[in-house]
C-alpha cells in the first residue's frame, strides 16, 4: 500500500458522511496520534475527498498538524468508493469486547506500568476491570486447598507450637481441654463457634459474587448453647461471639455459669 505525506489543506471531508462524530471520540484518536504516532494512514480518492479517516483528520486537526499520511485509493469507481466508506464504518459495528480477556489485559498492562489512560477507555471503565480482577484473585485465594490424602494432623494430635499448645479435640469434652491446657489456667477465652447463623455457602453464587468460598454446611450450625465448652474454661473473663438472633439463650446460659454480662 503506497502513503504519501499530503498538506492538510489538500484533504476535504465527505460533505455527505452519514457518521456522527463526537468531540470525545476526536480527543482520543488525537491522544492516540500524539502518544503512539500515525499508525494508519487517510484514505482518500484522486480528488482528495476522504474515503476512510474523518476522525484521524479531525484529530490532526486539533493537534495543528501541517501534513499527514494519506493512501489515494486507485482503481475504485465513484460508486464503489461511496460503498466502501459506508463498509468500513458499518464493520466496526459488527464487533464486541470479550470482557474476560479485556480485564486480563487491563491487569498484565498495569503490571507493565502503562498508562492506561493511553488505552482509550474512560477511567471509571479501567477502575471496573482492575476492581473485578482483584476480585477474582481473592475468591481464588479464598478457596480452600483440597484436603491432603494423608493428612498430618490426626484426631487426638497435640501440637506444641513455641508457647502454645493446639489438640485437635472437642472443646466440650473435659479429657481434651484438660490436655491442651495442661498445668495452665488461662485468664481470657474468645470464642465464636457456630451459634445457628444457619451458614449459606452458596450466597454468594446466588448474588451474582462469584463462586461459594466454601460448600457443605457447618457441623452443629443448629446448635446455640454450648455452655458444655464454657464450662470447662478455668478462667474468669470470656469474649464470646454469637448470632444476635440468639442472644437471650447465650445470656442465659453464661450467667448460669456465674459469668457477668458485660
Amino acid at each position: 500500500m503506497k502513503t504519501e505525506l499530503w498538506l492538510m489543506d489538500k484533504i476535504t471531508p465527505y460533505s455527505k458522511n452519514p457518521r456522527k462524530i463526537s468531540e470525545k471520540a476526536i480527543d482520543k484518536v488525537a491522544l492516540s496520534i500524539k502518544k503512539f504516532g500515525w499508525r494508519q494512514p487517510i484514505v482518500v480518492d484522486r480528488a482528495g475527498v476522504i474515503i476512510v479517516g474523518h476522525v484521524r483528520y479531525l484529530a490532526a486537526r486539533k493537534l495543528g498538524l501541517d501534513q499527514v499520511p494519506v493512501h489515494v485509493a486507485e482503481g475504485l469507481t465513484p460508486a464503489e468508493v461511496r460503498a466502501y466508506r459506508l463498509m468500513d464504518n458499518r464493520s466496526h459495528q459488527e464487533t464486541d469486547w470479550d470482557v474476560e480477556l479485556l480485564t486480563l489485559e487491563m491487569a498484565e498492562l498495569k503490571a507493565l506500568d502503562v498508562d492506561l489512560n493511553f488505552t482509550g477507555f474512560a477511567p471509571r471503565e479501567i477502575d471496573e476491570f482492575l476492581l473485578s480482577t482483584d476480585a477474582a484473585d481473592d475468591e481464588a485465594a479464598n478457596q480452600a486447598p483440597p484436603p491432603p490424602t494423608k493428612p498430618v494432623s490426626l484426631p487426638d494430635d497435640l501440637w506444641r507450637c513455641g508457647a502454645h499448645r493446639v489438640l485437635q479435640g472437642d472443646a466440650t469434652n473435659a479429657e481434651h481441654v484438660s490436655r491442651v491446657l495442661g498445668d495452665l489456667r488461662p485468664l481470657l477465652m474468645t470464642v465464636d463457634p457456630p451459634y445457628g447463623v444457619e451458614l449459606d455457602p452458596m450466597w454468594r453464587a446466588e448474588a451474582g459474587l462469584g463462586s461459594p468460598v466454601q460448600s457443605g454446611k457447618v457441623a452443629n450450625d443448629d446448635r446455640v448453647d454450648w455452655s458444655a465448652a464454657h464450662r470447662l474454661f478455668p478462667g474468669d473473663v470470656a469474649y464470646v461471639w454469637h448470632a444476635g438472633l440468639h442472644s437471650g439463650p447465650v445470656a442465659v446460659g453464661l450467667q448460669e455459669m456465674g459469668f457477668e454480662i458485660e
